[in-house]
Parts: structure tokens; C-alpha cells; sequence
């Protein structure tokens, strides 16, 4: 019986080799020069960056403690400097809820989503009591005012305020992709998106290459989009949905 491994892995360098290759800019014996490194670098940067965008891919859930704050009704969460330190989630999702950690075993509540549009028409949002719904909004502002994509917060709205310390929040939120910074580093990706993400980056990387033939080109990112098509549906949750009306703002009439 086999007793083999399943733990093969591509580094950041091997890719780009192998899309320079995949577009016939490298030869079977050649090897990228520091400038072509550096370029497909930045491309293969910005192309993880978009794939942030395609959905809530399961290997970047996340959960993110907040620390309930007596009064306090809104926690930025981000890198350095933000009440929360995380990287800035890009999403706030179904799952999330509040620990009540003054009693044991712990006692979880589910928390209410709500929208922006919710948040701004409740009338007195500094009352205090145990929270039940939050709002997150994805910003990348810092103290100053101004943004900054690399260190913004984002910004979670809680109503009701807290009215005590002994609760905290378990946010089930979307992390970013990480960056891809050195030749040695392993991709922020499962096994199965490897082949795809070669015939992407190759795909992105043809457009740099003038003398890559226009045919072929298109033949590689057609590739790139079919086996991403294909990964999407697998990278996400498969279990059962449930719709019921929202009664939270029906009269009788």
C-alpha cells in the first residue's frame, strides 16, 4: 500500500519560471534574470491582490477578537495603531457572534449583520447594553484621515454599546492574500490553485512580452480563466443555505 505524501509546494521564484516558460520567453535550460524577477514579481503581486475579489475562498477565513469596551461603539481593526491589531479584513460574514465570558462553559450569542444604510438610522447609538448587531466597513483610512491601502483599519460599528467588559466579539471575516515578498516564498494558496496560477500570471505576463505570438497569448489566459472558473465553485463552502423573512422591522397593520 502507499504511504506517500501529499506535500508539494512551488516557491515564488518556481512560478514564475514556469509561466515564462509556459509563454516560450525561457528556454528548458534558462533561468529568469533579476529583472524579469522583479517584473513578474509586481505582476504576480497585483493578480493576488484581484483574486481577493472573487469570493470568499476558505483558506482565508479568519477569526478576529474584539475586546468589548464599556461605551465604546466603534473599533478600527488593522495593523499597528488600530484598537483591534490584524490585517485589515477585506469582509464581515455570517458566523460572527458575542462570548459571554463571565459565566462557564462560555455562552455564545449570535450577531446580527446589518447594513451601513441600518447602522445610520438607529436613533441613539450610544446606549449602552449587550450588542447585537454590528456593521463592518471595510475602510483603509489611518489616524490622520488619510488612506493608505498597505496599513488603513477597517472600521466595526457595534449596537448596542457595551455596557460591560466580560463579553468579547468573534468576527468570522475574510483576510487578504498574502504578499508575495522573496524568491523562497510559498504561495498563501492550496495545492490546487498552482496550476492555475501559473497560466494566469502567464497570462498577465504576455502582455509585457510583445513577441509572444497574439494567438497564443489569448490560448494561455483562456486557460488561466477555465481553470479558475473551475477552482471557484471547489474554494468555497458547500453547505446547505436556509432564507426566512426578516421580521426585525414588521408591524402589523
Amino acid at each position: 500500500m502507499s504511504t506517500g505524501t501529499s506535500a508539494f509546494s512551488v516557491t515564488r521564484d518556481q512560478l514564475i519560471e514556469s509561466s515564462l516558460r509556459t509563454l516560450r520567453v525561457l528556454r528548458e535550460t534558462d533561468v529568469p534574470n533579476a529583472s524579469q524577477i522583479a517584473n513578474a514579481n509586481q505582476t504576480l503581486n497585483i493578480l493576488l491582490k484581484n483574486m481577493q475579489s472573487n469570493g470568499l475562498d476558505l483558506w482565508t477565513y479568519t477569526t478576529i477578537v474584539v475586546p468589548m469596551v464599556i461605551g465604546q461603539s466603534v473599533y478600527t481593526i488593522g495593523p499597528s495603531g488600530a484598537d483591534v491589531t490584524s490585517v485589515r479584513p477585506l469582509r464581515l460574514f455570517d458566523g460572527s457572534y458575542i462570548r459571554d465570558l463571565s459565566v462557564t462553559p462560555y455562552v455564545d450569542t449570535p450577531l446580527r449583520i446589518i447594513s451601513r444604510r441600518e447602522y445610520m438610522q438607529f436613533g441613539v447609538k450610544s446606549i449602552e447594553g449587550v450588542p447585537n448587531s454590528i456593521y463592518y466597513s471595510p475602510t483603509i483610512e489611518i489616524a490622520d484621515g488619510t488612506t493608505n491601502p498597505a496599513t488603513g483599519w477597517g472600521t466595526l460599528y457595534v449596537y448596542t454599546a457595551p455596557s460591560q467588559t466580560t463579553r468579547s466579539l468573534y468576527l468570522n471575516m475574510q483576510r487578504p492574500i498574502y504578499d508575495m515578498d522573496t524568491a523562497s516564498d510559498v504561495f498563501d494558496l492550496p495545492q490546487e490553485w498552482f496550476r492555475c496560477l501559473k497560466f494566469m500570471l502567464a497570462g498577465e505576463l504576455a502582455w509585457e512580452y510583445p513577441k509572444v505570438d497574439p494567438g497564443y497569448a489569448r490560448e494561455v489566459r483562456a486557460m488561466g480563466r477555465d481553470l479558475q472558473n473551475e477552482l471557484q465553485s471547489w474554494s468555497v463552502e458547500d453547505s446547505p443555505v436556509y432564507f426566512q423573512p426578516d421580521q426585525m422591522n414588521y408591524r402589523n397593520r
